[in-house]
């Protein structure tokens, strides 16, 4: 699978991930007190996993923008050279 098509992928679920966090959370009133912790634990772990393999699928921009040797921060387009 193509880099690119893996993010796209990726980011999508991390986009759902949070957005079901974000609605067992909210939703702590309607969804049954014995079920919540357990629905809300393995969004929150699903929601990490997601992270993680997006921060590896993206690790070479990190590198390249926050993680320099000459600690300049972050390249902005049209500043400098």
């Amino acid at each position: 699978m193509k880099k690119v098509k893996a993010l796209k992928i990726v980011n999508l679920l991390l986009f759902l991930a949070f957005i079901f966090q974000a609605l067992t959370g909210i939703g702590q009133i309607i969804i049954d007190a014995d079920l919540l912790p357990l629905i809300h634990k393995l969004g929150g772990v699903l929601l990490l996993i997601f992270a993680v393999i997006h921060l590896i699928l993206n690790w070479g921009w990190v590198k390249a923008n926050f993680l320099k040797a000459n600690n300049e921060g972050p390249k902005v387009k049209g500043e400098g050279s």
